[in-house]
């Protein structure tokens, strides 16, 4: 663990040093763009769930329609949030693609070939890994509330078992830039996050505490956490084969 925390604060300074550079500041903007079009449904929903707190004081009635139209109003939000994240992790998937090989190429020198097919087999490839491990991040949630959450009288323990378990596979989304490129498969990409576990978990860490900032957030996180797990790839490489 000790190590791991090591290198992701090297992996800061990196990113420190990389944003120096103002060329880099291109690759802000398709998160920019995505961000402000999803934070704008996100806040227009929020703008009409406070004009219809009239609601509540209504006589007799007004608790439960305030409830009728609130509710779904936020299972919308939060639909939202968790589909900005999907476009996160997959469309803007090329754009983050160029970033990491230039982030590699800085760092080791090593360049990779460019093709549009590159890019469709690249985002092809990140939406099934992200689809895949929403489920397994769904499952082993779900396991651990049929096990030990439903009746676990101490919701605090209950929601860091759920953020831990988000944070991994946020994490290991954002290695995939690399793995991919490295031509890892999903079994060897799992692997390298079982053998680097607080590597990979600390860079989910990373991902939800600055997606948390609003509005910022959604627009310098891809930038940065794909700037920090390809320092940390590279730093910490497969002790296996990756072809």
């Amino acid at each position: 663990m000790n190590e791991a925390l090591k290198l992701i604060q090297h992996s800061i300074h990196f990113v420190i040093h990389c944003l120096k550079d103002p060329k880099i500041f291109i690759y802000f903007l398709p998160g920019a763009i995505v961000g402000l079009i999803f934070w704008e449904a996100y806040f227009i929903l929020e703008n009409i769930e406070n004009i219809i707190e009239f609601v509540e004081h209504i006589p007799l009635i007004g608790s439960f329609l305030s409830t009728v139209f609130t509710v779904p109003i936020n299972f919308i939000q939060f639909i939202i949030v968790q589909l900005l994240t999907f476009f996160i992790l997959t469309l803007l998937s090329p754009i983050n693609t160029f970033l990491s090989e230039r982030i590699e190429f800085q760092l080791n020198g090593k360049a990779f070939p460019f093709s549009f097919y590159i890019v469709l087999r690249d985002l092809w490839r990140m939406v099934r890994v992200v689809i895949f491990l929403v489920f397994l991040e769904v499952l082993l949630s779900l396991t651990y509330w049929l096990f030990v959450g439903w009746y676990n009288p101490f919701d605090f323990i209950n929601e860091t078992v759920y953020f831990i378990i988000a944070s991994f596979f946020y994490g290991i989304s954002f290695f995939d830039y690399s793995f991919e490129r490295h031509g890892m498969g999903l079994m060897k990409s799992l692997n390298y996050g079982r053998s680097n576990f607080w590597l990979v978990l600390f860079s989910g860490f990373l991902f939800k505490l600055l997606f948390s900032i609003p509005v910022v957030g959604i627009i310098v996180t891809p930038v940065i956490m794909t700037i920090i797990t390809t320092f940390l790839f590279v730093k910490q490489p497969p002790k296996f084969s990756v072809r």
